[in-house]
């Protein structure tokens, strides 16, 4: 069963396509302004900001001024829903065009997974169409940010949060905590790394905030193996493949917390 929650704690979710140009000499880089990336890069950015205001995301925020350097695989401007307000969940998607990365983000009110698989082919297509670049392909990644705030986590210490809610076993040498004036050895960071049979998901727990409020981070990210035609198809079906994986790892790390995340009966 594929479930959601009224109280999740998805902070954002990004479908992530990269590039590069082949075209370019060996040694060159890849971002702006190196010809002829800033070239193919300029052709594209009227055609797909016409395309997505033909969809509604017509709001567009320019994040680096132009002339100023851009390294690769990073977002240069930032497309909106340009609609009413009604739409909430349109509202919570942006488009993002780089140097080389093309982006897809959710953000609350996310409500599952098919609501948004939808939104993603359709900026893929825009992509696709309005492609200036000479490449072989796209590589894709999937990413979910998770912050657990207190409604979630109670009382626990970050690590307590990470053994007795996640299940990983950890156990500092003793003489660690021997030095530790509490006893305890804090882990204020833990990255794990679980190879797949198409890629790769890299886990990642943090204690940090969001919007200054004290919380503890869970990014999953799967790196798919490979490059991706430029077929809509393969590559909704890549993503789909890594949203299952994520999904189910979501599901059985926080199966304890369940209750508190609130599920609803179904979701599509």
């Amino acid at each position: 069963m594929k479930e959601r929650f009224d109280n999740p704690p998805l902070v954002e979710l990004v479908a992530e396509l990269r590039w590069r140009d082949v075209s370019l000499p060996p040694g060159l880089p890849q971002g702006l302004p190196f010809p002829p990336f800033q070239e193919a890069f300029e052709k594209q950015l009227p055609a797909m900001s016409s395309a997505l205001a033909g969809k509604g995301y017509g709001a567009s925020e320019r994040l680096i001024p132009v002339g100023f350097p851009v390294p690769p695989e990073t977002p240069i401007i930032r497309y909106r829903y340009s609609g009413g307000e009604a739409e909430s969940q349109r509202n919570s998607i942006m488009f993002q065009l780089g140097a080389g990365l093309f982006t897809v983000n959710a953000v609350q009110p996310y409500k599952s997974w098919d609501e948004f698989s939808p939104v993603v082919a359709d900026g893929v297509k825009v992509l696709l169409e309005t492609q200036k670049n000479n490449i072989e392909g796209y590589s894709l990644l999937l990413r979910y940010f998770d912050a657990f705030e207190e409604n979630l986590t109670g009382e626990l210490s970050h690590i307590d949060f990470i053994t007795r809610v996640f299940g990983f076993t950890f156990e500092a040498p003793g003489f660690l905590k021997k030095h530790s004036t509490t006893g305890v050895v804090a882990v204020p960071t833990l990255q794990t790394s679980i190879p797949l049979g198409f890629g790769n998901l890299q886990m990642q727990m943090v204690q940090g905030e969001i919007q200054g409020r004290p919380a503890y981070i869970l990014e999953n990210v799967v790196a798919i193996d490979g490059l991706a035609s430029a077929n809509v198809d393969e590559i909704l079906g890549k993503f789909s493949e890594a949203r299952n994986i994520i999904h189910d790892v979501f599901i059985n790390l926080t199966a304890s917390i369940r209750d508190k995340m609130k599920p609803v009966a179904e979701s599509k």
